[in-house]
């Protein structure tokens, strides 16, 4: 398992290489949806932390305060040694990237998607982990 900023190094750095638009939206959609499909793929987690409820969608805190501060300007190279988790971020690039970040948020509210189950309509809990087992058991839909 790797940290969420090595991954969102990694994915940065191979949407410029592979001259596809990102921003702090895009980036936190492309690893939340990483992170569901290596999940319902291997059942094992992609990174140290999980995607929390955020009013726009799902998002990675730690990938969250970093990039406000530092911005997506850096090319840090981050080598990915596990061959899995490098299909897993390379094909989420592949097939993800080139959709809108305003798409991608839209497409994580849907009324099914973990982020919605576990959203509290009535009191927002704003903050609060989603579910490995909702994230899985919506990903593998996907595979």
């Amino acid at each position: 398992m790797l940290s969420s900023l090595s991954l969102s190094f990694y994915i940065i750095l191979k949407c410029k290489n592979d001259e596809k638009y990102i921003n702090h939206t895009k980036l936190q959609k492309l690893l939340y949806i990483a992170y569901g499909l290596h999940l319902a793929k291997y059942d094992k987690k992609l990174i140290d932390e999980c995607p929390q409820i955020w009013p726009y969608g799902p998002v990675f805190e730690n990938v969250f305060r970093y990039f406000k501060t530092y911005g997506l300007e850096e090319n840090i190279i981050v080598e990915i040694k596990d061959t899995d988790i490098k299909e897993t971020l390379d094909s989420t690039i592949d097939d993800f990237a080139d959709i809108s970040a305003i798409t991608l948020s839209e497409w994580s509210h849907q009324i099914n998607s973990p982020w919605y189950q576990t959203l509290n309509k009535q009191n927002p809990n704003w903050g609060s982990c989603i579910s490995d087992d909702k994230i899985k058991a919506y990903f593998e839909k996907f595979l």
